[in-house]
């Protein structure tokens, strides 16, 4: 029985999104020649992220780094 309760994805009759996609766990990894194929099918887009980074750290938000800088910061005046 698998450990979480959503379903696997069916791929259409005679489609060959089967082969485009391998489940390795729960992880799904998606064959990089066919990532483009299987974005303009279900209309997905690819955009660039910003990361944020504060000493050996990344963030994904500005709020998050100052707020970790300015922890170090208060740390610091102490």
């Amino acid at each position: 029985m698998r450990s979480n309760s959503l379903p696997d994805p069916q791929p259409a009759v005679g489609s060959n999104l089967a082969s485009m996609l391998t489940r390795i766990g729960q992880k799904m990894i998606i064959v990089p020649a066919d990532e483009t194929e299987l974005m303009a099918r279900y209309g997905i887009i690819k955009v660039p992220a910003y990361r944020y980074h504060y000493r050996d750290w990344r963030y994904s938000t500005l709020n998050d780094a100052l707020a970790q800088a300015q922890r170090d910061e208060a740390a610091r005046s102490k």
